[in-house]
């Protein structure tokens, strides 16, 4: 890609990238994927609580992105509907990966039993590591929306668009979320 096309997708929005692609310039999809595969691979990250398995993740979203983005009927609604496709791929990426998630995470009891936590995988700080651990055994349900609003800074509304549960439904889910993880934060301090 020329100097030029860099400046000139870098002041695009991504409606208008996404129009661009739609009538066949490859280019506007490469600006789209760096604009968003650290943000797709973040969130595959929290979700599947696998590096590994993140990256293959981000890269069958963005697969199927490029594969039916042609087919989407408002790309304004693009944000929603790429969280909606990361959703839908971790979600079959962890039936698939049930029984070997069952064996790589801890079990919280023996998380209690832990001295160091050096012993866990690196993070910035322990706070960072409490959280994202009591994230893991939070249910799927909690875990999705609790992602979404706390650390993707979602509005209720967006996380109603993609996820399609109602509004009700996504305040008292965050509600018991906040008590569960604050338990569980409590025990493995």
């Amino acid at each position: 890609m020329t100097t030029e096309l860099c400046v000139l997708y870098s002041v695009l929005d991504e409606v208008e990238l996404l129009e661009l692609f739609r009538h066949g310039d490859e280019h506007a999809f490469e600006e789209i994927v760096l604009r968003n595969h650290e943000k797709v691979v973040n969130l595959c990250y929290r979700i599947l609580g696998d590096q590994k398995d993140a990256e293959e993740a981000a890269q069958d979203v963005l697969m199927k992105v490029y594969r039916s983005v042609k087919t989407l009927k408002s790309t304004s609604a693009f944000s929603a509907w790429l969280y909606r496709i990361v959703l839908n791929t971790c979600n079959s990426k962890l039936r698939t990966l049930k029984y070997k998630l069952r064996k790589n995470f801890l079990l919280l009891d023996e998380l209690f039993n832990i001295k160091q936590l050096s012993v866990l995988p690196s993070f910035k700080n322990d706070n960072e590591l409490l959280i994202q651990e009591a994230i893991n055994y939070l249910s799927k349900k909690k875990k999705v929306i609790v992602i979404l609003y706390y650390i993707e800074g979602l509005s209720y509304n967006e996380i109603v668009d993609i996820t399609k549960y109602k509004l009700g439904t996504i305040k008292s889910t965050l509600s018991r979320a906040r008590q569960e993880l604050a338990d569980i934060i409590e025990r493995i301090k």
